[in-house]
């Protein structure tokens, strides 16, 4: 139970970083008292998507994106409510666009791919690329909010940045997570809970996140019994060099310098619409094309189920 929640609460950390952290930008948005709680119910879907990812056997780029589709919608529709504001933009915007995409492939995925595989430079251009992404981003709040000042940017990129080293130090010295069926039943529950508040409040609700959940857990489900290769590396073996952690502080170091250079040549620019236009559709195409290929493989006949499941217990 302890590593099972020790690995829930570091991916949390990972996960909510690159979801509210890097998202928001608007200060004093975070409070001390009030990441905790916010920590805790990024934690607890963090125990979900491991869960889903663990269960049906995530080996894909694909598989892995609708993994983080339904971490995204249960962010999304019934954690808030945002996915039903502006419809039908926002199924896509953030739950796809955003937490699928950035936060569960590149935070989640990416980021440690870089880490065990060992190579500085790569690491370092990763960590380069995101600084200028966060940058670049976080001037959309000139456009609503009050601007951020250089040294209050400051603040928050490196107060939230940089404990994703220990996150991600954490993260990669666990071994693979096994969720606990009992514990995954009450984590469901309160979801279904939740949602019933959300089904009164919003009553077209059930029009939209069920469904949507119910074609994903199909084409999970097709893809766990099928006969579908790793292609991606889920299960990171070995130990990362802790020298390897250190390139990770370039991203609140370049985000700050990038955020600074736009902040000195008075740069106003609605970022936020630039990279929606460019994530939305490619997460909407990535969604389409996950589902086509989920689907398209046959599952496997009854005996070679059996002769898989025998092989997996001895």
């Amino acid at each position: 139970m302890k590593q099972r929640w020790a690995a829930a609460l570091t991916v949390g950390y990972i996960l909510m970083f690159f979801s509210e952290f890097l998202f928001v930008n608007v200060y004093p948005h975070f409070d001390l008292l009030g990441v905790f709680p916010m920590w805790l119910a990024y934690s607890i879907e963090a125990y979900i998507f491991l869960a889903v990812v663990e269960h049906f056997r995530v080996r894909n780029i694909w598989a892995l994106f609708l993994a983080g589709a339904i971490y995204g919608w249960l962010l999304e529709g019934v954690v808030v409510q945002t996915m039903y504001v502006v419809f039908p933009f926002q199924i896509a915007f953030t739950g796809l666009s955003w937490h699928a995409l950035i936060d569960v492939l590149i935070g989640w995925y990416l980021v440690r791919r870089m880490l065990f595989g060992g190579s500085p430079f790569c690491i370092f251009l990763l960590a380069t690329l995101i600084g200028l992404f966060w940058g670049f981003w976080a001037i959309w709040v000139w456009q609503e909010h009050e601007m951020l000042s250089v040294g209050e940017f400051t603040l928050l990129a490196f107060g939230t940045a940089l404990p994703l080293i220990p996150a991600y130090w954490q993260l990669n010295r666990l071994g693979p997570f096994h969720f606990n069926k009992s514990e995954l039943r009450v984590l469901i529950g309160l979801h279904i809970f939740l949602f019933v508040f959300v089904e009164i409040a919003i009553p077209y609700a059930v029009l939209i996140l069920p469904p949507l959940l119910a074609m994903i857990f199909g084409a999970l489900r097709r893809h766990k019994n099928s006969s579908a290769p790793e292609s991606i590396q889920m299960i990171f073996e070995g130990r990362v060099q802790n020298i390897l952690y250190l390139p990770l502080v370039l991203i609140p170091t370049v985000a700050v310098a990038w955020y600074a250079l736009f902040s000195a040549l008075g740069v106003q620019i609605a970022t936020n619409i630039i990279v929606a236009l460019i994530t939305v559709p490619a997460s909407v195409v990535m969604f389409i094309v996950a589902l086509a290929k989920l689907y398209r493989f046959p599952p496997p006949n009854v005996t070679t189920i059996q002769l898989d499941a025998q092989s997996r217990s001895v």
